[in-house]
């Protein structure tokens, strides 16, 4: 059926090697006459997954009191008395006058 080689696998032509149970296709188990498995080319499985970091930020704020003083001027009297003597001279003439 194959021609020379009746040890050829399903799907393998006459040009490739046949590989029996111990001869080559390591830790596979396959009745005698199988060859190794197809390897099909990877797929790729994408996973997203979302990190949360937290990032500290010092964000300083400066309280600023500021303390006005506000001097209001008030007047209020205080009385107070003094005297004061005032001699005035009503000199009607000198003794001489009277001579």
């Amino acid at each position: 059926m194959y021609g020379d080689n009746d040890n050829i696998g399903f799907g393998q032509d006459a040009m490739t090697t046949p590989m029996y149970e111990g001869t080559g296709c390591p830790n596979v188990q396959q009745p005698i006459g199988c060859g190794c498995p197809i390897v099909e080319p990877p797929m790729e499985k994408v996973v997203q997954r979302c990190m949360m970091h937290e990032v500290p930020h010092i964000c300083p704020i400066n309280t600023r009191i500021i303390n006005r003083h506000i001097y209001r001027h008030t007047y209020q009297p205080r009385y107070t008395c003094c005297e004061e003597n005032q001699i005035v001279n009503l000199d009607q003439g000198s003794c001489c006058q009277f001579y």
